[in-house]
């Protein structure tokens, strides 16, 4: 057997969809893709990496997305037989047929197994590390007032205690000591032609591991609620609202502490109150 290692690169394109992993087999009978016989061997969320033990044989990839397995576009990577760790990289786009495509980078195999560990190492040390200074922050932080932010095309009342960061999977990312909003946009073509919000909403949540309810809050605004890590001490509870602006939905995350949820669900409801395009 040997290591076969998948890095699914941070993107916002479908970054609400999770990505399975099959590998070639005759045997199993599970399902087939693209006239290959395979079987499931994992999941790769957004910003993930993953090892998975596979044969020495030669043998053939595909990573999906979970709606598309019948009717998207289907990447194959085919593995030369051989004993020594493989190591995959790609991300997410969105296809000219309109669908979520896992693009695998032209440059796999080349890098070396033992720096994407370390990789993995460092990133969940540098999560430790943000949720510590997170805490400390939350403590010498002083009273907030409203402030008006705009960026993107995107209008949003947060507060003093936020701060916008650069980032170039989103739209735009404001950070505070205790909360974080991620705004991003799709454009309504292909398979987001015609559809309503609460659909939109509906089709996010199709492509996670979650059993989220859409729903509206008083102002008929469309949202829906999940966690992540749930249990866990650094466990994060997301609210999403969902926007029409034509030719774009919206989407605004805000994400709290789960512990902080109840506390701050009033004061995420009138932060997604006060959005609004231009």
């Amino acid at each position: 057997m040997r290591n076969l290692i998948i890095q699914r690169k941070s993107a916002s394109t479908g970054r609400f969809a999770k990505m399975n992993v099959y590998i070639e087999d005759a045997k199993s009978g599970e399902i087939t893709l693209n006239d290959l016989p395979c079987r499931k061997i994992g999941v790769l969320k957004n910003d993930d990496i993953k090892t998975f033990s596979i044969t020495e044989e030669a043998t053939k990839i595909i990573v999906v997305a979970n709606q598309e397995e019948k009717t998207g576009y289907l990447e194959v990577y085919s593995l030369e037989e051989g004993s020594e760790d493989i190591v995959l990289s790609g991300e997410t786009i969105f296809g000219s047929n309109g669908k979520f495509v896992f693009k695998f980078d032209s440059k796999n195999n080349q890098i070396n197994p033992k720096s994407i560990k370390t990789r993995v190492i460092l990133k969940r040390t540098l999560v430790r590390v943000l949720i510590m200074a997170l805490c400390v922050l939350g403590l010498r932080s002083c009273v907030p007032t409203p402030q008006a932010f705009s960026y993107g095309g995107v209008n949003i009342t947060l507060t003093t205690a936020f701060e916008r960061k650069a980032n170039d999977d989103y739209v735009a990312k404001y950070l505070s000591s205790k909360a974080g909003v991620f705004i991003d946009k799709k454009i309504q073509a292909s398979e987001y032609k015609g559809i309503s919000t609460k659909e939109y909403a509906e089709k996010l949540i199709a492509n996670m591991e979650t059993d989220a309810t859409v729903t509206k809050n008083q102002n008929g605004l469309v949202m829906f609620q999940y966690e992540t890590n749930p249990g866990q001490k650094d466990a994060l509870t997301h609210f999403v609202y969902c926007y029409n602006d034509f030719p774009y939905f919206w989407t605004v995350d805000f994400i709290v502490f789960s512990k902080n949820a109840d506390s701050y669900r009033e004061k995420i409801d009138e932060w997604a109150n006060s959005v609004s395009f231009s």
